[in-house]
């Protein structure tokens, strides 16, 4: 009967493990694809502050600064959202007002940041 009992914890235990991977798994959103080049998406980020402050453009006031606020943590972002957060940034930089506040309705880039913002969701 001991043995039985033993046979039962491991079955528990093992079972329990299946869950929690597939949670896992599940919860990492699109993290778990590979289309994404952190690197790309930094460097977009980074010409997007140099032509905003090129554009001198209010909100930063300097070049540092904007890298700082919008594109230092972009590496840690999950890889599957490298490529929307590379597209957002490319969008910004090429609107033809590069000044304009990103939540105002005339902003050219609202496809790309709910794309963005489903990504990381």
């Amino acid at each position: 009967m001991p043995q039985d009992n033993e046979r039962v914890k491991k079955w528990s235990v093992g079972w329990l493990a299946v869950p929690s991977l597939l949670f896992m798994f599940a919860s990492s959103g699109c993290s778990d694809t590979v289309d994404g080049d952190p690197a790309a998406a930094l460097a977009s980020c980074n010409k997007f502050c140099e032509a905003y402050l090129a554009a001198n453009c209010a909100d930063y006031p300097t070049v540092d600064d904007c890298k700082s606020i919008e594109c230092s943590d972009l590496p840690r972002d999950p890889v599957g959202c490298q490529n929307q957060i590379r597209l957002y940034y490319d969008c910004r930089q090429d609107q033809a007002d590069i000044c304009i506040n990103p939540d105002d309705a005339a902003d050219e880039c609202w496809a790309e940041w709910d794309a963005l913002l489903m990504c990381s969701a």
